[in-house]
């Protein structure tokens, strides 16, 4: 996991985008986050218990998707 993490940050960081490392409670709706090597736009986030609901708009298929976070995660943001 750690050598998946290293090559992820490493692929960021030599983008020509610029991205920031940020906890998921930090995210707020309409910042663009990273979900599977896609950018995202946030629709909303909210807290279900020690978990973190983000809802957003899948860019390959248009539908809306939710993904569960552990309060502890961080995600890329684009700055």
């Amino acid at each position: 996991m750690a050598k998946e993490t290293n090559s992820q940050q490493q692929l960021f960081a030599s983008s020509q985008n610029s991205y920031s490392w940020k906890s998921i409670e930090q995210i707020k709706r309409g910042e663009i986050i990273v979900v599977e090597q896609q950018d995202v736009k946030i629709l909303g986030v909210r807290k279900d218990g020690d978990y973190w609901l983000v809802s957003y708009t899948d860019p390959l298929n248009d539908k809306k998707m939710e993904q569960l976070y552990n309060a502890t995660d961080f995600v890329y943001t684009k700055a």
